[in-house]
């Protein structure tokens, strides 16, 4: 099991909290295994998929991401972990997706709002797309929100086999609010 060191955190655009980033890459961004298993199957445990940015080469989440794709670059297989995924970011989904199509695949999630219309489809796709090796997403009772994007979306691509349990269902977007006294609260705004 090879275990991802933390990259250096600086500021993202996207999210401006300093805790928050600082406590996932604390978390080597939602990544908490990688390894090379029997038969060249490459495995990736992935436990939330962050909401910062990707769209720079330098990005900390970014980088995580490239460093595990790297690590499994010569499998004859993967097993992608999301059992254990509380979701993240559309766009975060959306790169890790494109790891494993040609980066012109049309198949990204569509979300609409009342304020239009997002695509799940990456400012940037990963620069070296794996799109012939043999995909099994890993889902269970607690795999959400992006998460369970990913599965669909490679799933519905025909790109994966999904194999467990029914997801949570809570694909929808959205993003916290406050509340008063301190208190945040999730809202969904859009649909896919």
């Amino acid at each position: 099991v090879v275990w991802l060191p933390a990259p250096q955190v600086g500021r993202s655009s996207a999210f401006e909290d300093e805790n928050f980033t600082r406590a996932l890459s604390g978390r080597s961004y939602g990544i908490r295994s990688v390894s090379m298993l029997s038969g060249s199957v490459g495995y990736i445990d992935m436990r939330s998929l962050p909401y910062i940015s990707l769209r720079r080469a330098d990005d900390p989440a970014r980088l995580a991401a490239d460093a595990a794709f790297q690590l499994i670059s010569g499998a004859s297989a993967v097993i992608f972990d999301l059992r254990h995924s509380i979701g993240g970011y559309p766009e975060t989904a959306g790169y890790l997706i494109s790891a494993f199509v040609e980066p012109d695949a049309k198949i990204y999630n569509v979300f609409h709002s009342r304020d239009g219309q997002q695509s799940e489809r990456p400012a940037q796709t990963y620069h070296s797309p794996m799109p012939d090796i043999a995909v099994y997403v890993l889902v269970s009772g607690s795999t959400a929100s992006a998460a369970e994007s990913v599965a669909y979306t490679l799933q519905a691509a025909e790109r994966a086999v999904i194999v467990g349990e029914r997801t949570r269902g809570a694909a929808n977007p959205g993003g916290m609010l406050p509340v008063g006294h301190g208190f945040n609260v999730f809202i969904s705004n859009a649909t896919p």
